[in-house]
């Protein structure tokens, strides 16, 4: 009875408004944009200011992803369909940039797809696909099973299943393993902040789709521009 009247107030407190979880999805863009300069460019030594609002990113982006899953008129197909198309598109930049082993993992688009044909299989009661394809299809993406799996684990919660809170927490537990720190609970506050403030914004059909490849491509090229030019560049200031 505890858990479940914990789980009651916990949902309560996650319900946003439309300009507020478009909101949360420009927050975690920009907090991306400084992971991944810090990645890209300061070798991740930017010091733990930077870390920390990196490390939030992901798990915001996997609750808007969540909530938005959530909304009776989704159309998951849609949603598969752009997360499939953009990752696509993404991949060379983001190969060039953050590839271990050519292409992979494949990008956080491709997380996101993951996470969200693994949901369409749980809503359509197919848990044993459900269930396999997040286990093979995580080993392929960035941030793994913990990425996949906060992503169904919100959508759960967010859905009033009893599995939902301690998915979360296992999610978190694994997301703060891949990541070597803890920062990414943060996004919690975070999330409390940006539901209780007053920006409004207007939800985007294609501009959040474009930013991501278009951001992945511009610091491909100043990466470029570094290794071709490091004394005189035309696109970085000395």
């Amino acid at each position: 009875m505890v858990t479940a009247s914990i789980s009651t107030h916990c949902r309560s407190a996650l319900s946003f408004g439309d300009s507020s979880i478009e909101f949360a999805k420009w927050i975690a863009f920009a907090l991306m944009l400084v992971d991944h300069v810090n990645a890209v460019f300061m070798d991740r030594q930017g010091g733990v200011a930077i870390e920390v609002l990196g490390r939030m990113a992901m798990p915001v982006f996997a609750f808007v992803l969540a909530y938005n899953l959530s909304r009776p008129s989704v159309n998951f197909q849609r949603v598969l369909r752009r997360l499939l198309l953009f990752g696509l598109v993404s991949m060379p930049a983001h190969a060039f940039l953050f590839g271990v082993v050519g292409p992979w993992p494949l990008n956080i688009m491709a997380t996101f797809a993951v996470s969200v044909a693994v949901i369409m299989f749980l809503r359509s009661g197919d848990r044993l696909s459900a269930i396999a394809l997040f286990l093979v299809g995580s080993c392929l993406v960035e941030y793994w099973h913990a990425g996949t799996g906060l992503v169904v684990a919100f959508w759960l919660f967010l859905q009033g299943s009893r599995l939902g809170f301690p998915a979360i927490v296992a999610a978190f537990g694994a997301l703060c393993l891949v990541n070597g720190n803890a920062w990414a609970l943060f996004a919690f506050p975070l999330l409390h902040i940006v539901r209780l403030s007053p920006v409004a914004i207007s939800r985007s059909r294609w501009a959040f789709w474009m930013a991501y490849p278009l951001h992945l491509s511009v610091l491909a090229v100043l990466t470029l521009e570094l290794v071709f030019f490091p004394s005189g560049s035309t696109f970085i200031c000395k």
